[in-house]
């Protein structure tokens, strides 16, 4: 019982001090639609991931890489679920993006991220947080 103790304090601590970095990652490689999908995903394998933390990086590191790659295989996955859809989802996302409200500036920041490659907004998002 204490073990699962200790490691729900621990995802906890990971949750508060990386929650914020988990969010941007997730707004980086995911359309609106899927962000929280996403970052639920990411949390799901920071979780399950937890109990093999070797210690051999910070552990906020260590859980920076669980996203980055949780995002990567989410991101692959999503490419052969919708390969077969092809509809105009960006006049859609666009629209949608307007309706919610974001701010001009999260909209042009959310284009330049999604137009880099996927290490420029790896990179990138590491200078932005």
């Amino acid at each position: 019982m204490t073990i699962t103790k200790e490691r729900d304090e621990c995802f906890r601590e990971l949750f508060l001090r990386n929650h914020a970095r988990w969010i941007g990652i997730a707004r980086a490689y995911a359309d609106e639609s899927q962000r929280d999908d996403l970052l639920q995903e990411i949390m799901l394998q920071v979780w399950k991931s937890l109990g093999g933390f070797a210690g051999r990086s910070s552990i906020g590191t260590w859980a920076y890489r669980i996203a980055l790659n949780t995002t990567l295989a989410w991101q692959r996955a999503s490419r052969q679920r919708t390969h077969h859809l092809k509809t105009n989802s960006k006049a859609i996302d666009h629209l949608a993006d307007q309706a919610e409200g974001d701010s001009f500036e999260i909209r042009v920041l959310d284009e330049f991220l999604s137009s880099l490659s996927k290490a420029d907004r790896a990179l990138m998002l590491l200078y932005l947080d």
